[in-house]
């Protein structure tokens, strides 16, 4: 290995990771949820709470989860995480699969779960962000004011912009 390189970074033994897309982004997404990872880590200075923990992220079709509108999603039980978000390359409309708009938006949907994933494997509760007054009755304003839902939008975009860039410049059409 040439000193010009940086060594891949690798997530400790106890955290794996699986990928299921059809493009060829798996060794692309694995090397965001690392950089996500370590920075989320060091950001907050925290440690990885579970003994063992995986995450298998795959990319599903529209219309597979209870909510047609919903772009992602991240569901935890026994020492597994499952990432499921919405993959542009099982849409219908294969032009769109280029399209500037789709990989930032797929990315930054990755990212955010990815971000509720170490919310997870952590145990961060991230704080209030101020007093912001809401109906919490009314469920719709309860998710979009839940702290836990508001780190993950304001790193999402962050994350995305910083470690996804490869990914996003990644053609999701099959090709490299």
């Amino acid at each position: 290995m040439s000193s010009s390189k940086k060594k891949r970074k690798k997530l400790p033994s106890k955290v794996t990771i699986s990928t299921a897309f059809l493009a060829p982004i798996d060794k692309l997404i694995k090397d965001l949820f690392i950089g996500i990872f370590y920075d989320y880590h060091k950001r907050f200075k925290l440690k990885v709470k579970n003994k063992k923990i995986h995450i298998a992220v795959c990319g599903v079709e529209e219309g597979t989860t209870k909510d047609p509108n919903q772009l992602g999603v991240t569901i935890d039980s026994d020492g597994r995480i499952l990432i499921q978000v919405r993959d542009p390359s099982l849409e219908d409309s294969p032009e769109n699969l280029t399209h500037f708009y789709v990989t930032v938006k797929f990315t930054e949907v990755l990212c955010h779960e990815m971000v509720h994933a170490l919310q997870t494997i952590t145990g961060r509760n991230p704080k209030r962000f101020g007093k912001i007054k809401h109906d919490k009755k009314n469920s719709q304003e309860k998710y979009f004011f839940d702290a836990y839902e508001v780190e993950a939008r304001i790193l999402e975009a962050f994350y995305a912009c910083g470690l996804g860039s490869k990914l996003m410049d990644a053609s999701f059409d099959g090709s490299e």
